[in-house]
């Protein structure tokens, strides 16, 4: 892509999704439970303060005021708030803000909850573009060549897959014992292989994620010890995707291609994790 769409999640999809995920609960539990009203009240007090705060952060970047714009996302995302559309807009509002180690950071997560999406795809391929460090040896570890088979499919959809694959196999199976046709033989054995492959893939999903950080720094030192008197093997550049192997207390060890790799300070570093638990 050649192009950036910097289009935020506002008004429908998304405000529909801050208020569904603030209110449906808490209605349902205010039905069955309402001696707990009072406690419920405060807490929708607090969502509606959480609504206006999402609105508010959209006016801002709309008013291209991109610094409280994403002061804002942040707090909501202190609150407690995690989904791919609030990381999607912080995303946005960074890469406005000339901060390509937090706005391609903030896509990845996002891609947890939203691997299909076309503006996201669009624009994380566009900012990678943009970054210093472009790998040359494309060798892949398992893990990385499994998430990238995996990423269009999050881990929720893989389980429901599994869920309605293994449904048709116990219903293939009962119809089995009181009509004997090959058709469903085949059926009986394709649905159990389906079952088998989709449980396989969601465990390694959720047993297997890829950590992964982006550096923040406009330049930072990999060395080859998780001290600063060890060797400087090499340099790293704002934006730079690279998988994180070990962590040290402050430092982490990180690899950008097979033949590169080293420790660097946590702080220089913006954590992302290539799964949704």
């Amino acid at each position: 892509m050649n192009f950036f769409r910097f289009r935020i999640h506002q008004k429908c999809v998304s405000t529909f999704y801050f208020f569904v995920n603030f209110w449906g609960n808490r209605i349902l539990w205010g039905v069955l439970l309402m001696g707990l009203f009072g406690m419920i009240s405060l807490s929708a007090a607090q969502d509606r303060s959480s609504v206006s705060l999402f609105v508010e952060a959209n006016q801002a970047y709309e008013q291209q005021d991109f610094a409280r714009s994403a002061a804002l996302y942040e707090s909501l995302l202190q609150k407690g708030h995690q989904n791919g559309h609030l990381h999607y807009n912080l995303g946005n509002a960074y890469y406005r803000l000339g901060n390509l180690g937090k706005a391609i950071g903030y896509y990845l997560r996002a891609l947890n909850d939203l691997p299909r999406h076309e503006d996201l795809i669009a624009n994380l391929n566009y900012v990678r573009l943009q970054t210093t460090d472009q790998k040359e040896d494309l060798e892949q570890s398992w893990r990385e060549t499994f998430q990238e088979w995996s990423s269009p499919f999050t881990l929720q959809e893989w389980l429901l897959m599994l869920l309605i694959c293994n449904g048709l196999f116990w219903a293939v199976a009962a119809l089995r014992l009181f009509i004997q046709r090959e058709i469903f033989s085949w059926l009986l054995y394709l649905s159990g292989g389906l079952t088998v492959f989709l449980l396989l893939a969601a465990f390694t999903k959720w047993w297997a994620p890829l950590p992964v950080g982006t550096i923040l720094p406009q330049e930072s030192a990999i060395y080859s010890a998780p001290h600063e008197q060890a060797t400087v093997l090499f340099q790293l550049h704002e934006g730079t995707e690279v998988v994180i192997e070990e962590e040290a207390q402050e430092w982490a060890k990180v690899r950008f291609e097979p033949t590169k790799k080293g420790w660097i300070e946590k702080k220089n570093l913006f954590f992302v994790t290539l799964q949704t638990p």
